[in-house]
């Protein structure tokens, strides 16, 4: 028998449940903590597509040995990927690869966060809706118009 479903017959569950809970928090904290040291907003440059996704330079993607790496340009079914490589006098190397080989990467800390607010509904409240109400009354900012833009005809 493992030692976890020891414990687990020794503790109750109410406090396997709190141990869980701590633990989805400490999760969150340093999956937050990850995110805030990254620049939020960088000029993305548009590399091309691998398969229907549009991918930008730097976006991460796992080979098929398991590597992971960062694309830097993708185009006619091809992706040159930069690998890091000790080795290498730049500190890493370029290899092309099919875009069938390659898998993208989610960030790791920011499918933590994405999974705790899964299922959230936002409560309904009396005060949010008033202030709904009295955001609509006010006149839009000078320069500006409300509503949809109106279309660009070309002749």
């Amino acid at each position: 028998m493992s030692w976890i479903s020891e414990l687990s017959r020794m503790v109750a569950p109410e406090t396997l449940s709190i141990l869980a809970d701590q633990r989805r928090r400490i999760d969150a904290s340093v999956a937050g903590a990850v995110l805030r040291t990254r620049p939020r907003r960088r000029d993305r440059k548009f590399s091309g597509r691998i398969g229907s996704h549009r991918v930008h330079q730097g976006r991460l993607v796992r080979l098929a040995d398991g590597r992971t790496g960062q694309v830097e340009r993708a185009i006619r079914g091809l992706v040159v990927v930069r690998i890091p490589d000790l080795d290498a006098v730049a500190g890493y190397r370029e290899v092309v690869v099919r875009a069938t080989d390659v898998e993208l990467v989610r960030d790791p800390a920011a499918v933590v966060l994405g999974r705790l607010k899964r299922g959230a509904v936002e409560r309904p409240s009396l005060r949010k809706k008033r202030a709904a109400q009295e955001n609509g009354k006010r006149p839009c900012r000078p320069g500006r118009r409300r509503g949809r833009p109106p279309r660009l005809r070309t002749q």
